[in-house]
Formats: structure tokens, C-alpha cells, sequence
């Protein structure tokens, strides 16, 4: 009996020490510099999300590039590669500008 006692009164103190508090009722303890991080960690993850399908079109671009070379000479090859790396470069840096 003092065993069962023991547990359930265990559990009550379990019980009482972990209320649950409802998900909307969290913004209500929220001040003006959690709403702004929120807000900013929101906008970088919709803008994190619409930028990877950006890069398809340029990976395509460069397997385009690549196939065109057959033919060309060496400065339209270097031009190509030089407009695709520098469009590379600008995903980069607005990748790092995220972070």
C-alpha cells in the first residue's frame, strides 16, 4: 500500500508541475522583439524556400552551355561560362546574405 501511495503521489506531483498551456496562448507572453524575430525568421524562410527552385533553371543553363561547346570556339565557350559563373556567384552571395 505505501508503494501505491508513493507512485500516485508521484504522479500527482507529475500532474501538477506540467500543465499544458494551449499553442496560441505562447504570442501572449510574446514582446515586440520576439514578434520581430519571428517575423524575420518567417520572411527568411519563405525566401530560403523560393530560392532553390531559382537554381533549376540555372543548372540548366549550364548543361545547355555545355552542350552547345561542341561546336563553338573558344571565346563564345568562355563568354557562356562566364555569364553562368557569374550568375552563380550572385545565388551565392544572396545565399550568405540569408545567413
Amino acid at each position: 500500500m505505501a508503494i501505491k501511495k508513493a507512485v500516485n503521489g508521484d504522479d500527482q506531483e507529475k500532474k501538477k508541475g506540467s500543465e499544458v498551456l494551449p499553442y496560441y496562448k505562447l504570442f501572449s507572453f510574446a514582446d515586440r522583439y520576439d514578434i520581430l524575430m519571428m517575423f524575420i525568421g518567417t520572411v527568411s524562410s519563405i525566401v530560403s524556400g523560393l530560392v532553390l527552385p531559382l537554381l533549376v533553371p540555372m543548372l540548366g543553363q549550364v548543361v545547355d552551355s555545355i552542350g552547345r561547346f561542341e561546336n563553338s570556339d573558344l571565346v563564345n565557350k568562355v563568354r557562356t561560362t562566364s555569364k553562368i559563373a557569374a550568375e552563380f556567384i550572385y545565388y551565392y552571395i544572396s545565399q550568405i546574405a540569408q545567413q
